[in-house]
């Protein structure tokens, strides 16, 4: 719960050490207390610990002594694309499978079917499902997938595969 809402910031000393207490870094610090991490860090780097001489910023800065590996806007342990493709990983996620598949152009941005690709004007992107042909969501093999427009989904899966699961999400 933050400790503080909605007024003007005026952080003490005991604030931030109450924060620093409740929290393993500087970052989750400002969070706890319900701050921006900018204005969090001009307040604690204001007062001084009179034991060691640090700013209070200082202090909580790394208290564990090992750093934070960045991500750097990729996956750690992002699989290639066509060892998923081959079927080595039956528990990847559908969803993000299937906006891979778009994403890294490994099949065409259109129904398989009846060719349909129109791009919303919202968006920009394809209404479309991916479908596993054989109906076992783990084969995520190339052969057994494919991307379909809802009208063709509905004529020819619909009651094929109305047990199973289909991936309808955001975008495509």
């Amino acid at each position: 719960m933050p400790l503080i809402k909605n007024k003007a910031l005026n952080l003490t000393e005991r604030e931030i050490r109450y924060a620093m207490a409740n929290s393993r870094s500087n970052k989750e610090a400002s969070r706890f207390i319900g701050c921006h991490f900018d204005t969090y860090r001009i307040y604690a780097k204001r007062y001084i610990d009179e034991e060691t001489g640090k700013t209070l910023w200082d202090l909580h800065k790394n208290p564990s002594g090992k750093g934070v590996p960045k991500n750097n806007g990729t996956l750690f342990f992002k699989k290639d694309i066509f060892e998923i493709l081959d079927g080595k990983h039956p528990k990847y996620n559908r969803g993000i499978l299937a906006r891979r598949i778009i994403d890294e152009c490994v099949f065409p941005e259109e129904c398989a079917v009846c060719g349909f690709n129109e791009k919303r004007i919202t968006d920009y992107k394809v209404p479309l499902i991916l479908i596993w042909k054989d109906g076992d969501l783990t084969n995520h093999k190339r052969e057994n997938l494919e991307f379909i427009c809802y009208n063709c989904y509905f004529l020819t899966y619909d009651d094929v595969f109305h047990k199973t699961e289909r991936v309808n999400f955001k975008g495509y």
